[in-house]
């Protein structure tokens, strides 16, 4: 509530501490405080320390930081301090939560893809899965991962005529600005829309004013160029080298054409055997227009070696990143080829052994069949309409959406993390809970990307219980959704707001993922920057996000840390109390009476009501009117006497 100033007096009154909704910071919900916690210091590998600080305010429940954003200091946290703050907490009456190594899950670093980073980082947070087990081994104790950490994925969203996010046919959220992955190498580009200016739109390059206008290239459609260019070019490597091969090759199939089918069995005496087929004599190639068109057809292979490697590499690509109806195809394509190629080798088995008995003309048919396969893998892989007259690209999607691809890896990663720590502790193991990131620092910030995430994490999770510990399926769902689930952190997802979200389009975000949510994390700030401020000192609507929160009934049964570090350093101390006066909280415990910490500050008024008792009776007629019969050692004239404490005199 707001309280208006008055310029008419020096002082315009205090506020009631009567009123249950007094102060400026009170956000209007209730929290009991010991469901609330607030981060602790992350940089100091000492976590003991900062825990004993935190308990000294009277928090039932302390999160400990093993983030390792300093030079990988949650990897300078002895062992022995886990054990350490394990029975201080226990002590205390403290449950403890655990934020895990701030990595990308997925192998997504500024340097581009690296599966060998990924499987490092998924051991790592297997390893912080098991300080946690040590943290609390009688209860799933929440550990925060970042379900995203290396590179953003879409960064603004598209809206339609009304200034409203727009969505496509399946519900999901238009890119108008982000970035897609080569899944091969982690080359990243970005897209965005964009005009363009064709000569087949005339009337879309200006306007009557003058003022260019070209046609609107919407940055999805861009992912679909950038595959078709890159398997255009992928192709044009098959038909350049093929090209190079049939140039060499010349006419030499007509000189040669009398030996076609003729085995080459080596050289005699500078001479190039072939084998008669029906008398199996040896015989001489020819004249020497014969041998300068077998020596082109020879330098043709080497061509038609780069041509056949560069026919494998798109065959992989379409097969890796074409649809299932491609797949299908593609597999009919290998098996014709392997048939004809092994043909064309004359390939034979001796004694159980393949060996292949190449002809003269074995070049030359080579590259006809390259050119025949090359010319069937290009109409699989052609652009198609679907039922509704939509060009759908075939190009194999060797560039996807940042966010789809980090998905997808994240998942595996977190999905193996649970079942290893499933392995170890069984139904007691700590809860994996994924964290949303801002749009600039990663690839997973909405809430429908966030559902994704936890969904296919905890598919992967329960596939490895069905396949290899043999639970049911049924069963194994259950134990997934116990164990993973998302943090839900209010302050990243207002960051949105740099890019035009609304307070509305926000809180959207949290109802629709509120059913997932195992932990949260509250913070504010003013949309820009993630300047972990404390509650209510920024434009975060803290009591709407809350009210979601508590209609699904998360509020009071998952853990709620306050990350207030941004105010915790301007103050030099803890932020508890003022976190207290925010949510409301009761003094004297959930269902008891006696007022609210939101209320304390206006407990006493702040009229002047004299200095109290400062000319006490009995001290004067001890000490005189003026004290001046005080000992010399406490300021008076009066010589001292024997030292209160040993007898000897101070004088």
């Amino acid at each position: 509530m707001e309280y208006p100033t008055s310029f008419e007096s020096i002082y315009t009154g205090g506020f009631s501490g009567l009123n249950p909704d007094h102060s400026e910071y009170f956000l209007g919900t209730r929290l009991d405080p010991s469901r609330i916690s607030t981060s602790i210091l992350p940089t100091n590998p000492n976590q003991l320390e900062e825990v004993s600080k935190a308990i000294k305010t009277g928090q039932k429940n302390v999160e400990v930081q093993a983030i390792g954003i300093q030079g990988d200091t949650d990897q300078a946290i002895p062992k022995q301090q886990f054990q350490e703050i394990k029975a201080l907490m226990k002590l205390s009456g403290v449950k403890p939560s655990l934020h895990g190594p701030i990595l990308d899950a997925a192998g997504v670093t500024q340097r581009g893809l690296n599966e060998s980073e990924r499987l490092a980082t998924e051991r790592r947070f297997g390893e912080i899965v098991d300080k946690a087990h040590i943290l609390d081994d009688e209860g799933n104790i929440p550990v925060v991962f970042h379900a995203s950490a290396g590179y953003p994925g879409t960064i603004v969203w598209k809206r339609d005529k009304d200034g409203k996010l727009a969505k496509d046919d399946d519900g999901k959220l238009i890119t108008e600005v982000g970035h897609v992955i080569d899944q091969e190498t982690g080359q990243m580009r970005q897209i965005r829309d964009t005009k363009i200016f064709r000569p087949d739109r005339p009337k879309e390059l200006i306007d009557k004013q003058g003022n260019l206008t070209g046609h609107d290239f919407m940055a999805e459609d861009k992912i679909n160029s950038i595959n078709r260019t890159e398997w255009d070019n992928q192709m044009i490597k098959v038909s350049e080298f093929a090209k190079q091969a049939r140039e060499v090759i010349g006419n030499s199939d007509a000189e040669l054409a009398p030996y076609a089918n003729m085995p080459i069995v080596g050289e005699e005496k500078g001479q190039i055997m072939v084998q008669d087929p029906d008398s199996k004599t040896k015989i001489p190639l020819g004249d020497d227009r014969t041998k300068r068109a077998y020596k082109n057809v020879q330098r043709a292979s080497q061509f038609m070696e780069n041509a056949t490697l560069a026919f494998n590499s798109a065959f992989e690509t379409a097969f890796k990143y074409g649809n299932e109806g491609q797949r299908k195809l593609l597999k009919k394509l290998a098996e014709d080829y392997k048939k004809e190629n092994e043909a064309i080798q004359c390939i034979k088995k001796v004694k159980g052994k393949k060996y292949a008995q190449p002809t003269v003309f074995t070049p030359i048919k080579e590259a006809e069949l390259l050119d025949q396969f090359a010319v069937r893998l290009g109409n699989i892989t052609h652009s198609t309409e679907d039922n509704k007259g939509n060009l759908i690209s075939g190009a194999p999607q060797l560039y996807r959406k940042v966010e789809n691809f980090v998905i997808d890896k994240t998942a595996e990663t977190f999905g193996n993390v649970a079942f290893e720590s499933y392995k170890k502790y069984g139904e007691g193991s700590p809860v994996i809970a994924l964290e949303n990131i801002d749009p600039d620092r990663g690839a997973i910030v909405t809430a429908d990307q966030m559902r994704e995430t936890v969904q296919k994490t905890r598919d992967n999770f329960i596939e490895r219980l069905v396949k290899e510990k043999k639970i049911g399926e049924k069963k194994a769902k259950k134990i997934a959704e116990n164990l993973v689930g998302a943090t839900w952190d209010l302050g990243h997802i207002n960051i949105n707001k740099k890019y035009g979200w609304t307070d509305k389009e926000v809180v959207e975000e949290t109802r629709k993922i509120a059913d997932m949510v195992k932990h949260v994390h509250i913070s504010d700030n003013f949309g820009h920057s993630d300047s972990d401020l404390a509650p209510g000192m920024g434009n975060v609507p803290m009591k709407k996000h809350l009210e979601e929160l508590e209609k699904k009934g998360i509020l009071g049964r998952v853990k709620t840390v306050v990350e207030s570090g941004g105010w915790n350093n301007m103050i030099k101390g803890s932020a508890f109390p003022h976190i207290l006066k925010a949510f409301g909280s009761p003094i004297y415990g959930i269902n008891q009476t006696g007022g609210y910490w939101n209320q304390a500050s206006g407990t006493f008024g702040g009229y002047f009501g004299g200095y109290g008792t400062i000319n006490p009776q009995m001290h004067h007629s001890i000490y005189g009117a003026g004290l001046t019969t005080l000992p010399m050692e406490l300021g008076g004239a009066i010589p001292g006497g024997a030292s209160r404490f040993s007898g000897n005199s101070m004088a």
